[in-house]
């Protein structure tokens, strides 16, 4: 395939350059022209790509087609806004924005503008996510009853020199709206199902810092399915910390390790009739951000809008929020 795509990064954190570049170096049909941020060092930038420090100088220069947006929530709705006034195509990070005036915002933009919107929800193109969504569409465990997800991590206050993760007015929140809405996002799509109910219980326990360090998100499905979602800043890597557990009357399929960023972890189905267990093969070196990629760059080629996606976000994003507004977490 020619390189037909000109794809700017808007934020060049960790994740983008970590993940998001080298999973755009292996799909074909791309090519990164340049790259925005205010304070990452010259000589981090990848050779022959440019480096803007401001938003509207870049947009104003460089003919683009795409852009990747990974900088911290509260600055989405600003750089979103930009994009589509220029109908490029946006791949946004997770969680949509530090704020539901900011969210409104976004879903306004988009719905306005004719262009490609995806949400960066990598997991979803994790190869043992798509097994377990096509075993489940098989009834490989029978009817869907109860959904368990375990994700977590250790983030302390001297986790970076900007972690802005940690800052309310940045991020909006923590551990709850950066790392549920991955899980949330992920028994949508695997159930087919919308959650129409959240109850939110908030902890701020072991880290030295505004925003909560740890929280449960329990859900209820519009199929009828609840489950519940652990999440946290303040369990040590060492420790296990990446579960994803579909319960039906037939079996279980039981995920461990592959929530995250990176390929891999194991797939097991646990037969309800006399307990046994088999491990269920899946492709190990598949990287989620590089089919992510490829499926954003699929759906430019192809002038696919999929809104929907930021309508979905927007009110999962609202469920959440308002569960918190419920506790008096986030006013």
């Amino acid at each position: 395939m020619n390189t037909s795509v000109r794809l700017a990064i808007i934020g060049f954190g960790w994740v983008a350059q970590d993940y998001f570049y080298p999973a755009l170096q292996q799909v074909d049909g791309m090519q990164l022209v340049a790259i925005c941020d205010p304070y990452t060092p010259k000589d981090l930038i990848p050779e022959g790509v440019n480096l803007y420090r401001s938003l509207d100088q870049m947009l104003e220069d460089e003919k683009l087609d795409a852009v990747y947006i990974a900088t911290p929530n509260n600055l989405h709705a600003r750089q979103i806004a930009a994009c589509t006034q220029r109908q490029l195509a946006i791949l946004c990070e997770k969680p949509l924005a530090a704020s539901l005036e900011d969210a409104y915002r976004i879903l306004e933009n988009v719905s306005n503008a004719s262009i490609t919107y995806l949400s960066a929800f990598d997991q979803r193109y994790h190869p043992a996510h798509i097994a377990i969504r096509d075993l489940i569409q098989k009834g490989k465990i029978g009817q869907v009853i109860q959904v368990r997800i375990d994700y977590a991590c250790w983030l302390d206050k001297e986790w970076a020199a900007n972690n802005w993760r940690i800052d309310m007015n940045q991020a909006g929140g923590g551990a709850i709206i950066d790392l549920a809405p991955h899980g949330m996002d992920l028994v949508e799509y695997i159930l087919n199902q919308e959650i129409e109910k959240i109850q939110v219980l908030f902890q701020s326990l072991i880290q030295d810092y505004e925003v909560d360090d740890g929280g449960v998100l329990n859900f209820q499905t519009d199929g009828g399915v609840i489950g519940n979602s652990l999440v946290a800043y303040n369990r040590k890597e060492s420790l296990p910390r990446r579960r994803l557990e579909f319960i039906g009357t037939q079996g279980i399929l039981l995920a461990e390790n592959t929530m995250g960023q990176d390929p891999g972890g194991t797939l097991h189905y646990i037969n309800a009739e006399d307990g046994s267990q088999t491990q269920i093969e899946f492709d190990q070196q598949a990287s989620p951000f590089t089919r992510q990629v490829e499926h954003f760059r699929d759906c430019i080629l192809e002038k696919e809008e999929v809104c929907k996606t930021v309508a979905q976000d927007v009110r999962l994003f609202e469920l959440v929020m308002n569960s918190l507004k419920k506790e008096n977490i986030c006013l």
